[in-house]
């Protein structure tokens, strides 16, 4: 019996990327080319919000597609593979070149919609948000006595507020709390809004708590310590408490989730994942400390439930509602280490 001669990797690859692009049709090869996203029925937990959205900064490779599934099972690095097992696609790697044609009897027919990046706001207007704040004292008590941030935190990190009509994109009619985030030299990144009274919903219908600025990328929050321990902790408010009561705490501006490029930033360093005390938060976590692991990082989970919250309550009800002092959560976090 004659044996199949082997691939070099980099020849497979080319294969592959030939193998797709003929097999799609001419209608799905103009979707690529453009790079017009899509929803799609997710085949491992049946949700139809699932997204394809096109990597424009990929083309070298072709096309690339990023997949995002919001359940909390689906959530995690592995995602690709398993979708491309589910719809009988060769690899994860043909999946997220040509997502347009593996998963073209799943798509939603409403495509997504596809809309300019919003622009950075300029640090004056940063500043403009932040003074803005301090003529609302009950926004500030608010931040203070149930968030625990202290007014020096708010001060340092130029936490403000934006009326609604002069906010940027998304909601922009919607009064929201500004969460300016720069980058190691001060530049502006991006803005996050937190949305205040009433909040908006997103176009399925799910209440949105918090918005960053359309087509900027996810960043760390409020900034990555150059060394010691770490504190992985799920929004920019717990982060900011964990800061305000001497914890290394630091999140990312898309809440749990924690994308690919950021988890070299964790290499070598020992971090504690600190999500609310709820079982899919949990679950997301779980995932986040694998992924963590994997690129170098010393890491484990924190379960709050362990210590008798629950509810979905995070670090700040832990320092604030409950009472209890940082150097028991460090308690906390080192009796949990060496767990999943």
């Amino acid at each position: 019996m004659s044996r199949k001669k082997k691939t070099a990797p980099r020849e497979r690859g080319r294969q592959i990327h030939a193998r797709s692009k003929s097999s799609a049709s001419e209608s799905n090869r103009s979707s690529a080319e453009g790079g017009t996203g899509f929803r799609y029925e997710c085949p491992l937990c049946g949700r139809r919000d699932a997204k394809a959205d096109p990597d424009p900064g990929q083309e070298r490779y072709g096309w690339r597609w990023l997949l995002n599934c919001f359940s909390a099972s689906c959530n995690g690095w592995d995602y690709p593979a398993m979708l491309a097992e589910a719809v009988d696609c060769p690899s994860a790697y043909d999946l997220i070149l040509r997502a347009d044609y593996w998963l073209k009897d799943r798509a939603i027919a409403e495509p997504l919609r596809r809309l300019e990046p919003s622009s950075i706001p300029k640090l004056a207007e940063i500043r403009e948000w932040h003074e803005a704040l301090f003529e609302f004292p009950k926004l500030v008590t608010y931040l203070k006595s149930e968030r625990g941030i202290s007014r020096r935190t708010i001060e340092r990190n130029l936490i403000g507020f934006v009326r609604g009509g002069q906010a940027p994109r998304p909601y922009p009619e919607r009064n929201a709390f500004t969460i300016p985030v720069f980058d190691a030299a001060g530049e502006v990144l991006t803005v996050r809004r937190r949305f205040l009274g009433a909040l908006p919903e997103d176009e399925d219908g799910r209440a949105v708590k918090a918005a960053s600025l359309f087509g900027h990328p996810v960043a760390l929050y409020p900034d990555l310590p150059s060394d010691g321990p770490l504190m992985l902790v799920a929004g920019e408010f717990d982060a900011l408490a964990g800061r305000t009561h001497g914890l290394p705490t630091v999140t990312t501006t898309s809440g749990a989730s924690l994308p690919d490029r950021l988890i070299s930033g964790f290499h070598g360093r020992v971090v504690a994942v600190m999500y609310d005390a709820q079982e899919s938060e949990q679950a997301i976590a779980t995932k986040v400390v694998e992924r963590l692991r994997s690129g170098g990082a010393d890491a484990w989970r924190v379960d709050l439930r362990d210590a008798g919250m629950d509810g979905g309550e995070d670090l700040a009800d832990w320092l604030v509602s409950r009472g209890r002092s940082a150097s028991e959560l460090r308690k906390l976090a080192n009796r949990a280490r060496g767990t999943l």
